[in-house]
């Protein structure tokens, strides 16, 4: 969706971390991700930043990259972003330079929120929600699938309870679990027992 000059992704962190990072990767390796892609985090950016950022022809590359995490803008003014951040979207979404693709990357919005809207009629508002359990258990089952290897779901499962929160944190134990595996196709719970350091706390379930 890189075509689009706007992009909303409201998530959890481990869901959005991913999402980015496939954003980031569609630039192709020669991307020069220090003169292309650019991030800003919270609320206290700087806005001069922004404009530099964005006026600024890419280098060496037909795109550049803004990525906003958690700038509270599409809240109420008491809890989110303050009015001269709102006041500078509300002109700086109409004037957005066609080599430029701005993401913002959040994990609380108001639906009812006229940026929000604003967004959705340039560009595309996606939502990312939990996994169920079940849900989880098959993606799990799937990415072995793609490293060359079977899991029983039940030892899916029980990685995915054991794992720290996240599907990138699953993703790690499981490319580390099938090159301990070797020629061996079947994986199992021993496998992961032997590698895998339990996480007490954190659920994986955020997709």
């Amino acid at each position: 969706r890189l075509g689009l000059p706007l992009a909303l992704q409201w998530s959890l962190i481990a869901v959005s971390s991913t999402m980015l990072q496939t954003f980031v990767n569609s630039f192709g390796p020669d991307a020069m991700e220090d003169l292309n892609i650019f991030s800003f985090d919270g609320k206290g950016y700087s806005l001069s930043q922004v404009d530099e950022a964005m006026e600024a022809l890419p280098v060496f590359a037909e795109r550049k990259l803004l990525l906003f995490n958690d700038t509270m803008l599409f809240k109420p003014e008491r809890t989110g972003a303050k009015a001269d951040y709102k006041d500078y979207w509300a002109k700086r979404l109409l004037d957005i330079p066609d080599y430029v693709t701005v993401i913002f990357d959040e994990t609380e919005i108001d639906k009812r929120s006229a940026l929000l809207k604003q967004i959705d009629k340039e560009g595309a508002c996606v939502e990312f929600a939990y996994m169920t359990e079940e849900e989880m258990v098959r993606w799990t089952v799937k990415l072995f699938g793609t490293l060359g290897k079977q899991i029983a779901p039940g030892d899916a499962r029980y990685l995915n309870e054991i794992t720290g929160a996240g599907m990138m944190a699953v993703k790690r134990e499981a490319e580390k679990i099938c090159a301990y595996a070797g020629e061996r196709a079947l994986v199992t719970k021993q496998d992961i027992d032997t590698l895998v350091v339990p996480e007490i706390e954190g659920k994986v379930f955020d997709m």
